[in-house]
């Protein structure tokens, strides 16, 4: 049976691995104004149809600019989603999916904007808006292609992005058109019970063997 404690031991530590974030989001670019998404992304999310099964969004949605809250993002003439004081966005993957990259178009961007990147509630790295637009300016400006532009990010596999937030201290945070790529992981307990029937298989093969050299 020491065997198998082994390798039960060995199913909950890579079960706690699994659940752990390393590594930092890189941000891979920006292009001016709005843009089709990377290479091996696609459209998963635009407010207006486009709402891919693999997704979820919880946040609020504007049909056209609101004086005052949030500003449709410059040449955007459809409904686009906006973080308000107190009101995060929040944009997810289910249950068993993390994002590879992940793209989409910010509006009018203000330094008090913030986007932050989670792994199972744990947040592994975020962005002010005077950080997505070094070396100019967050100032907010509702037509200029620097505080209006498609952002592009990429994640290492060890990282396991699967919720994205975008909060602000002020109105608004705009953002449209969420194109990403994705890949399926095994849940922990999913790796823990493969970790277990291996080793159940090992066990019983081992014990196998020596009641064969028993008998002769």
């Amino acid at each position: 049976m020491r065997v198998f404690a082994k390798f039960a031991l060995a199913a909950v530590a890579l079960a706690a691995l699994t659940t752990s974030a390393s590594a930092a989001v890189n941000l891979a670019g920006s292009t001016a104004f709005d843009s089709p998404p990377a290479p091996g992304e696609s459209m998963v999310w635009n407010f207006d149809g486009i709402a891919d099964s693999h997704f979820t969004f919880f946040g609020t949605t504007f049909p056209a600019t609101v004086p005052g809250l949030a500003a449709e993002p410059a040449g955007d003439s459809s409904t686009f989603a906006a973080a308000e004081p107190g009101a995060n966005a929040v944009f997810s993957t289910k249950p068993g999916f993390e994002l590879n990259s992940l793209s989409f178009y910010l509006g009018s961007l203000d330094s008090f904007n913030t986007l932050s990147f989670f792994h199972n509630g744990t947040l592994i790295t975020s962005f002010t808006g005077d950080q997505l637009t070094v070396p100019n300016p967050a100032n907010g400006d509702q037509a200029a292609g620097d505080t209006n532009r498609r952002y592009f990010f990429t994640m290492d596999a060890a990282e396991g992005v699967n919720q994205v937030v975008f909060s602000s201290s002020g109105a608004g945070f705009e953002f449209d058109n969420i194109a990403a790529a994705i890949s399926s992981v095994p849940e922990p307990q999913t790796w823990a019970m493969m970790i277990l029937g291996f080793g159940f298989v090992g066990f019983m093969l081992r014990n196998g063997r020596r009641q064969k050299v028993a008998v002769v």
